[in-house]
């Protein structure tokens, strides 16, 4: 069912279950609308994601999970283990406690949206090679190294999105506020999904018909040839 390879600890839920069941598993790249166990179900309606557990232990923490939801609500015979004849709320708590034990952080969801995650996560916004690794780091992108103002709008091309700018690094999208790495690692389609789950997000976004790493790429070599 779910290869050794897993990161991720998800609960979902489905209207068609009437809040009696919770659905859980794990996965290797961060849940979000288009995942296909969201909509691929033989249920009449797609499944909505409720919370996220990361980890590299994602099947056993998912393990535990179900053993503890045993206690209180025992297996029936033949019953699909990834299924919780519990209320979300209860599995919840559970995962808290096995998340406070483990040091882990629990992002919660609202219409299949992150509505707690940590958006001014410092980790590089780019996916380096070994050779690139060796070369200076450049600096953060900005709006303002391309001309993109508080207020205007850029497009996420993955799905067509269009966000608005609300400050030199940072994009709102359905009342929440996002840096464009962050913000392509949760919603970023399952095509373009990278092995590390790591992206340098101007490569995803557009003004104007041109990528906003193209558009820092023309900046930058304009300025490169007035200074000659």
């Amino acid at each position: 069912m779910e290869s050794n390879d897993n990161n991720f600890v998800y609960l979902l839920t489905n209207t068609v279950l009437n809040g009696e069941w919770v659905k859980i598993g794990c996965c290797k790249f961060r849940p979000n609308a288009d995942s296909q166990f969201i909509k691929q179900t033989d249920l009449p309606l797609p499944y909505d994601i409720r919370a996220v557990l990361e980890t590299p232990k994602a099947k056993e923490v998912m393990n535990m999970i179900v053993r503890q939801a045993a206690i209180s609500k025992p297996l029936q015979p033949g019953q699909n283990q990834t299924f919780i004849n519990l209320p979300l709320k209860d599995v919840v708590e559970l995962m808290k406690g096995i998340a406070s034990i483990l040091d882990i952080t629990i992002v919660f969801y609202h219409n299949n949206i992150p509505i707690n995650h940590e958006e001014d996560d410092e980790a590089t916004d780019e996916e380096q090679t070994d050779d690139e690794q060796q070369k200076q780091r450049k600096p953060r992108f900005r709006f303002s190294m391309v001309g993109i103002h508080v207020g205007e709008y850029v497009t996420f091309d993955p799905t067509g999105e269009k966000v608005i700018v609300i400050s030199d690094q940072k994009i709102s999208y359905r009342g929440r506020n996002y840096r464009l790495s962050t913000f392509t690692k949760l919603f970023v389609t399952a095509d373009l999904r990278t092995n590390s789950d790591s992206y340098q997000g101007a490569k995803y976004f557009s003004y104007k018909g041109k990528t906003l790493f193209d558009l820092r790429k023309e900046k930058e070599e304009k300025n490169l040839l007035l200074e000659q």
